[in-house]
Parts: C-alpha cells; sequence; structure tokens
C-alpha cells in the first residue's frame, strides 16, 4: 500500500510536469503595476504535453498602455522573452519589453532587438528563485519609478540596464511625447514556468494523506 500510495503521488507530480504551458490574456486587461499585475499561475494557463515550462503570453495591447505579467523563475537558470510574429501572413509590431524584480526595481529592457526589427529580446540569468515581473509595451512608453524618473534609458538596441539610483516602478508614461500604437502580440520564453499554486501542492499531499488514513483504518478493521 506504502508503494502504491507513493507511486501515485509521484504520477500525479510527473503528469503535471511534463505540459508546456501558455497564458492567453481574455477580456480583462493585465495591469501596469505590481498590485494589479496578472500573476501567471497553473489555474490560468492552458497545457500541451511538451515539458513543464511557462512558453507562451499572447495578448493585445491598446495604444499608450502596457501588460505587466507575474512569472516564476529559478535561480540559476538562464531566462529568455522575445517577441515574436505568428500570423499569416506576418505583421510586425513595435514592442518593448521589461523585467522587474518581486519589488518592483528594473533588471533589464529592450526595445529593438536589431536595427532592422521593431520586435524585442531580453535575457537574465536568475539570482534568486520567485516571482519576477515581465512587462510589455508599445514603442516609447516607458516604465517610470515612484519618483517619477523613467527606470530604463530611452536606447533602441540591445540590453538596457536601469538608471543608477532608479527606483522600483510607479507608473508609465510616453518618453518623448509620442503615442504608441495597438497591436496583438506573442512572447515566446524560456527559463519561465507558471507560479506555484499552493492549493494544488496541498492537494496532493491532503490525497496522500487520505490514502494513509485510509491504509491505517483498513488495517485497524482486519486487526480487530
Amino acid at each position: 500500500m506504502k508503494k502504491l500510495l507513493i507511486a501515485t503521488t509521484l504520477c500525479l507530480f510527473s503528469a503535471s510536469s511534463a505540459m508546456a504551458f501558455t497564458y492567453t490574456e481574455g477580456s480583462g486587461d493585465s495591469g501596469e503595476l505590481i498590485p494589479s499585475a496578472t500573476i501567471i499561475d497553473f489555474t490560468n494557463v492552458t497545457s500541451s504535453p511538451t515539458d513543464p515550462s511557462l512558453t507562451s503570453i499572447i495578448g493585445n495591447m491598446t495604444s499608450d498602455n502596457a501588460d505587466l505579467f507575474g512569472i516564476f523563475l529559478t535561480a540559476g537558470q538562464l531566462f529568455t522573452a522575445t517577441t515574436i510574429v505568428t500570423t499569416a501572413p506576418p505583421v510586425a509590431y513595435d514592442s518593448q519589453l521589461f523585467l522587474f524584480d518581486a519589488q518592483g526595481f528594473g533588471i533589464v529592457a529592450n526595445d529593438n532587438l536589431l536595427n532592422a526589427t521593431t520586435l524585442s529580446s531580453i535575457s537574465f540569468t536568475a539570482t534568486t528563485t520567485g516571482i519576477y515581473y515581465l512587462g510589455i509595451s508599445g514603442f516609447n512608453y516607458d516604465p517610470r519609478d515612484t519618483a517619477g524618473n523613467f527606470i530604463f534609458a530611452d536606447t533602441r538596441t540591445g540590453p538596457i540596464s536601469p538608471n543608477s539610483g532608479a527606483g522600483a516602478l510607479g507608473s508609465w508614461a510616453n518618453n518623448t511625447g509620442t503615442t504608441s500604437t495597438a497591436f496583438s502580440y506573442n512572447i515566446a520564453l524560456t527559463g519561465a514556468s507558471p507560479a506555484p499554486e499552493p492549493a494544488m501542492g496541498g492537494g496532493l499531499l491532503a490525497f496522500a494523506g487520505l490514502g494513509v488514513a485510509s491504509a491505517f483504518r483498513k488495517k485497524r478493521q482486519v486487526n480487530s
């Protein structure tokens, strides 16, 4: 019975970890700031049986707007995020990507992956395990700290580090007065996963506990 219970629990964990997850933004727009950001966890993703990663975020961007998503990164693991075109015929869009830590401090950003493209890409090796925030916006709609200063320099290409002394995310604004355009986006991810769902782990443990309790009750009934 003990071996059967352990095997069943391991199978449940294996089934959960053998899936690639995609988050698709619904009718409700994800917020721009941490209190209103969408935390991507196992309750709001769709899956396919390939690997345990969060591999894609799909959404829609209105003009002068940003979407912020909470994702789970593991210390020492390389994380990448790249906006891609998946429509046929291809429709290019002018995106920007930003990564923040759990407190909203900037880590890295990118506007244009290359001079020849308006798509974006960032990479970062996580220093701690936990929730990080991935932001996407249209061209020149940039994050500011709580003092109203822009967190990242207005640079077109290459990885952009946060400005010296920049504080935590407090708002977003057009950097040079231009209005960003609306577009549909697809962010391809590596090295990320949905945030752990406490209820999921608790459910498995509860299931295991019930199995153990049931086994003890049956054994006691047989011996009495």
